[in-house]
């Protein structure tokens, strides 16, 4: 019985801590807003550039579907925030058109950001042969921001009587809405250079999102999220037919905030097979580290994860751990050998 006491007030702390927690978030979200982040970014290519929308660099491909979940954990509350996304993309010439969703959810109070998306890419490249490789994007889509009010106790709640919240009595908190619909919009541009016989295939792209500056607040104030400005570049080293290097950064940088995701990737197709082993890892500004692991067999890419912190956090959480898996699948074109 004492077990299960505890039990229910362990659950009532979870709950006011996560309100608690919500309130700030809320009330100081112009400093800490940001989007939802992905550490198999390049698994997301709608995600990361909308100019990579229907763009397989010379490769015959009818279309494109990718799919990520991730799953973190902060502190010692457990409190558990999922990500979940999939696109479609497939080319149209030397066009690009993809479909986009990503959604992720936090916390006690199921704070959900969801985002449907539409892009749309060309290829403006004039080498034939796909090694030089310019591509130019755009983006629109809808962006919602919603949390659930009543998985939530507040202090106002507390009832010093019972020594437990009451959710009967008013929480105190004066939300105008628990839902924001937005416009959303976005464009890029990326620059690939690709031949195996080369021993270095570089590349460089960037991007912007939220270009029309979607109005958020929950309150009677006007707050407008703030522009995500993205950075991706890299180098493929070929050290041979079968074995390539690929250092990679990601710069991301939304209002006050900047992430900058720093590592190296090696890729070794077992000669004469269908396999292609990934491994890689990633150092995070922010203290995280994340090793990865895959395989590619045919055109599926098969990844996962897992991220953990560095160091003791000095806030309230005390960690940082994530899972992340991704799929990405190509289906290659019928192409008729002509006489």
């Amino acid at each position: 019985m004492q077990l299960m006491v505890n039990s229910q007030h362990i659950r009532l702390l979870r709950c006011v801590f996560a309100g608690i927690l919500l309130v700030n978030s809320l009330f100081f979200f112009r400093l800490n807003a940001q989007d939802i982040y992905l550490s198999h970014f390049d698994a997301a290519p709608q995600y990361l550039n909308p100019s990579l929308a229907g763009q397989y660099f010379g490769e015959r491909n009818d279309f494109r579907v990718n799919g990520n979940f991730s799953g973190q954990s902060f502190g010692s509350f457990s409190n558990q925030y999922t990500t979940m996304a999939l696109g479609y993309d497939f080319p149209v010439n030397k066009f690009g058109v993809g479909y986009f969703v990503i959604n992720s959810r936090a916390g006690e109070g199921h704070y959900n950001i969801l985002n449907l998306l539409v892009s749309g890419s060309y290829e403006i490249s004039v080498d034939r042969r796909y090694r030089h490789n310019l591509l130019t994007g755009v983006q629109f889509g809808l962006m919602n921001h919603s949390f659930n009010q009543e998985k939530l106790f507040f202090a106002n709640q507390y009832n010093p009587a019972t020594g437990g919240f009451d959710a009967s009595q008013a929480s105190g908190e004066n939300f105008n809405t628990t839902s924001l619909m937005m416009f959303d919009a976005g464009l890029g541009a990326l620059y690939d250079f690709r031949d195996r016989r080369k021993p270095f295939n570089p590349f460089l792209g960037f991007s912007i999102f939220h270009a029309t500056n979607p109005r958020l607040s929950f309150y009677d104030a006007d707050y407008f999220y703030p522009l995500r400005f993205t950075i991706y570049s890299g180098i493929g080293i070929n050290l041979s037919e079968f074995f390539q290097l690929s250092p990679r950064f990601l710069i991301i940088h939304q209002g006050k905030k900047q992430n900058m995701d720093a590592g190296v990737f090696s890729f070794y197709r077992i000669p004469y097979t269908k396999y292609e082993m990934i491994t890689g890892l990633l150092v995070n500004s922010n203290d995280n580290i994340t090793v990865h692991g895959g395989i590619k067999i045919n055109n599926a890419q098969y990844r996962l994860s897992y991220g953990f912190n560095s160091f003791i956090e000095q806030q309230i959480t005390t960690s940082r751990n994530m899972i992340e898996l991704s799929v990405v699948f190509s289906k290659p074109s019928n192409v008729k050998a002509s006489f």
